[in-house]
């Protein structure tokens, strides 16, 4: 195996588990919400959510920056772990407003929006066999 086939194949399997490591984390922080009491859900926590849509938004970026071929191997996996790494901070958001401000269903859909950024991203065409 060549130098560069198994650098990518290493790179692979470090963004690999990151992302599982990711996903469980995000499940484990909207099962922790599930076991509080239902809160009131008045008035919307507005800093809360600028915060959760600006680290979406960069989290898309960073996904879209990773899929770059002109970024080479180190670059592309850079941008697709801060896109693991943005859509986890979402979730620890979603788990502060739930345990924080008693938005339990707030909380967990926070989570599950970092859950859907952090599924599988397509390969970042810098590691991607070339023919």
């Amino acid at each position: 195996m060549s130098q560069p086939a198994s650098n990518s194949a290493s790179m692979l399997s470090i963004l690999r588990r990151t992302r599982i490591g990711v996903l469980v984390a995000l499940a484990v922080a909207a099962l922790s919400m599930l076991t509080l009491p239902p809160g009131a859900e008045g008035a919307q926590q507005h800093a809360g959510t600028l915060l959760g849509v600006a680290l979406a938004v960069a989290s898309i970026l960073a996904r879209h920056l990773s899929s770059l071929e002109s970024l080479g191997v180190g670059g592309a996996v850079a941008c697709a772990l801060a896109s693991l790494l943005l859509a986890l901070a979402i979730g620890g958001l979603g788990l502060w407003i739930g345990l924080a401000h008693a938005a339990r269903e707030s909380g967990i859909l926070f989570c599950f929006g970092g859950f859907i950024l952090a599924t599988p991203q397509p390969r970042p065409a810098a590691l991607a066999p070339h023919n």
